[in-house]
């Protein structure tokens, strides 16, 4: 995992830069690919395709859970 060096502990702010190309190679390992094509209609279509049912809820009850812990 790399570090994100330069950080003093008072800044709010961080090198966009940086966290673009650490987001970009952990999105290459994962086998992520950017398409700026996609619609929301066709993400909809593929994540149905990969079997989630969208009556089980399951991105909602994540953020429910993680609010009450």
């Amino acid at each position: 995992m790399q570090s994100i060096t330069g950080f003093n502990g008072n800044s709010l702010f961080a090198d966009k830069r940086v966290l673009r190309r650490i987001i970009e190679e952990q999105s290459t390992k994962m086998g992520l690919e950017y398409d700026p094509t996609i619609t929301p209609a066709d993400s909809r279509r593929m994540i149905l395709e990969d079997g989630v049912k969208p009556e089980d809820n399951l991105f909602s009850c994540g953020i429910v859970q993680a609010r009450e812990e």
